[in-house]
């Protein structure tokens, strides 16, 4: 029994040290589906230990039910191509699904480690607007069986007045209490939501639709504010309509409440695509008496900043929300209407139908007592409202994400992909802040030096001009170099046979090119000392063969060894010859 448990503790360490990086996609992202069900969904990563002939990297796809248990695989054991300093990059056209990714190492037919992430292609929503929309008030969320693939960022800013740019996002399950990132303060009516959306979306045998969310929305904000603060130098987000302060520390709210839903569609709405913005808010103008005509174009101003900053096919659902714990107010209500025909958004939730006891958080409640707020059966009923929105978004077309960008790997350099405003440079996923870290988002700052100076794991941020953010996959260099070894990429295995090499035969040098690139294969002794120049020019992609005579290079070696070497833009790589 002993010696069991031995080798189970050794197996299940193994696994737990993979010496494989998956860094696209992060672990239960969603990538938005188009309306043929499908999203282009990028795969990469990267090998951090040595490599040897006859290893190989390979890789699944499992399909997973809404609660996360895996029933039969959408692609079977694949062999992945490894470039410059073992990283993959490939995409899959996927179709909507909740999935877990696998990666493992092979030597022949034995396998050396593993590891996965989840990913999902289903619904990604952004949510605006102020303390219903945030979640505020709810204690008791009652019976709820919580999805695996309805999830969120997990992370909230305790000051939401404090960040320039929203953090690197690491995601989970929505469950109750839950956060939904960067600003809200517990799952409200979205689990409800999303296990609504789950439950009512056709999906592959085996597998469910998965939905994510994030929320932007900040307690007590008027339509005013919103507007206001578009051009980031006005209409400060401090003292709200209520009199309450709610930017006391860092900038003191300059640029807030708009900054950090602009900047959240710039991130995670490019990286991950949308579905559309849910917007719940109204009360707060109520409150100040606002009038139809100034909140419909206040709130227009808003949708067409941020389909000015991010994408102009972005989709609004506008809800009808104006109770402010006493009365509605119709004022706000026929702005939101006209707003919505604007706009061409859809109705959100018509929150103001509910306002009595039994669906709003009035005194005596276990909750905050404030009667503006819901209770789970309001809950239960806002949500049945998002879910017809739902229904009617998808005769729209949603904004996907865009393609992981490519980086250019040679052994002394990463150089992101051309043709953005700026890029930056972040390690171990810290956030961006747009102007730190280590050098700040410039024009010049595309390419990183391979050395012991920049050990680390590295990602870069690339800035489009509308200011749109994407992120490269991550990248690890270790002791100046990448580590385990560097592996030439562009090539599989260089190979020489037969080898013993032999003077009765034709005796050959081998290798594939994934790309067009400039090839240098020579033949050198042990110190590197180039003996017979074989190629040395501009090959276009393919497999090539080069033969050679091992006649006359005994000389150069004791122990009747010489070695191939293939350098493929300016990365090399070596192979052992056995003289005759």
């Amino acid at each position: 029994m002993r010696n069991i448990l031995t080798l189970l503790f050794l197996s299940l360490s193994f696994i737990a040290h993979s010496q494989i990086n998956i860094s696209w996609p992060i672990d239960r992202a969603v990538f938005q589906r188009d309306n043929n069900g499908l999203a282009t969904v990028w795969f990469a990563g990267q090998r951090t230990s040595s490599w040897a002939s006859g290893y190989s990297l390979q890789y699944k796809i499992v399909k997973m039910d809404k609660l996360g248990t895996e029933t039969t695989n959408l692609v079977n054991w694949t062999n992945i191509t490894l470039y410059t300093g073992k990283t993959f990059r490939f995409s899959r056209s996927t179709p909507n699904g909740w999935y877990k990714f696998y990666v493992r190492t092979m030597d022949g037919s034995t396998q050396l480690d593993i590891t996965s992430v989840k990913f999902g292609v289903g619904e990604v929503f952004v949510i605006a607007g102020q303390s219903n929309a945030l979640g505020e008030g709810v204690v008791s969320y009652g019976p709820i069986t919580h999805y695996d693939c309805v999830v969120a960022s997990n992370q909230t800013n305790s000051n939401k007045c404090s960040l320039t740019m929203p953090v690197f996002p690491v995601l989970g399950v929505v469950s109750g209490g839950n956060q939904i990132g960067p600003n809200a303060y517990q799952g409200w009516a979205y689990e409800l939501l999303g296990n609504k959306i789950v439950d009512n979306t056709p999906a592959p045998t085996g597998s469910a639709v998965p939905v994510m969310f994030f929320n932007t929305a900040m307690s007590g904000s008027s339509v005013d504010q919103w507007n206001s603060s578009i051009n980031n130098t006005s209409g400060y987000y401090d003292i709200d309509p209520y009199g309450v302060d709610r930017c006391t520390m860092g900038n003191n709210g300059q640029g807030e409440p708009y900054r950090t839903l602009r900047n959240s569609l710039n991130y995670y709405s490019s990286l991950f695509g949308i579905r559309a913005v849910i917007w719940h808010q109204g009360e707060a103008d109520n409150h100040i008496n606002m009038n139809s005509s100034d909140y419909a174009t206040k709130l227009g101003n808003l949708v067409s900043a941020t389909r000015l900053n991010y994408n102009t096919n972005l989709k609004w659902a506008i809800s009808s929300a104006s109770w402010d714990g006493s009365t509605t107010d119709i004022n706000i209500t026929n702005g939101q209407s006209s707003a919505r025909t604007n706009t061409s958004s859809v109705l959100g939730a018509a929150s103001d139908s509910y306002t009595s006891a039994t669906d709003r958080q009035y005194p005596g409640y276990t909750g905050d007592g404030y009667s503006v707020h819901f209770n789970y059966s309001g809950l239960q009923k806002v949500s049945d409202q998002y879910l017809s929105t739902y229904t009617s978004l998808l005769s729209t077309a949603p904004v996907v994400s865009a393609d992981l960008p490519s980086l250019t790997i040679t052994s002394t350099s990463i150089t992101a992909q051309s043709g953005y405003s700026c890029y930056q440079w972040v390690q171990n996923n810290a956030t961006y802040t747009n102007n730190t870290y280590p050098n700040g988002c410039t024009a010049s700052n595309a390419t990183l030096n391979v050395n012991s100076g920049n050990n680390g794991t590295w990602r870069c941020y690339m800035k489009e001009g509308n200011g749109n953010v994407r992120v490269s996959q991550a990248v690890t260099i270790s002791s100046g170099t990448f580590p385990g070894g560097l592996r030439v990429g562009l090539e599989q295995d260089l190979t020489v046979y037969p080898n013993p090499t032999s003077y009765e035969f034709s005796n050959n040098m081998e290798f594939t090119l994934e790309r067009d690139a400039h090839v240098k294969l020579e033949i050198v002794d042990e110190n590197g000392f180039s003996l017979k120049g074989i190629a040395n020019n501009y090959h276009t992609a393919g497999t090539y063969k080069y033969p050679f005579s091992p006649a006359g290079f005994a000389k150069y070696s004791e122990n009747n060894i010489v070695y191939t070497k293939l350098t493929i833009d300016g990365v090399s790589t070596t192979k052992r010859i056995v003289l005759p």
